[in-house]
């Protein structure tokens, strides 16, 4: 996803980064809630909220501009 990010286009990258937050924190949510190991559990909810992170700073970034 790094390479794809530096090489895609603006409108494109911000799609695919919605997309792929959105699908690794549902993944991550589920893997929390069905692992018996809380190390597991308290990695893969703070993975999740960087995931959401992502998401959320993909989704308010300024669309670029036609100068």
């Amino acid at each position: 996803m790094i390479c794809l990010s530096v090489l895609l286009p603006a409108k494109i990258n911000r799609i695919l980064n919605i997309l792929v937050g959105v699908i690794m924190t549902t993944m991550l949510m589920f893997l929390a809630y069905s692992v018996g190991w809380y190390f597991y559990k308290m990695y893969a909810v703070v993975e999740s909220i960087l995931t959401m992170v992502i998401v959320w700073f993909a989704w308010k970034w300024p669309e670029e501009s036609n100068v």
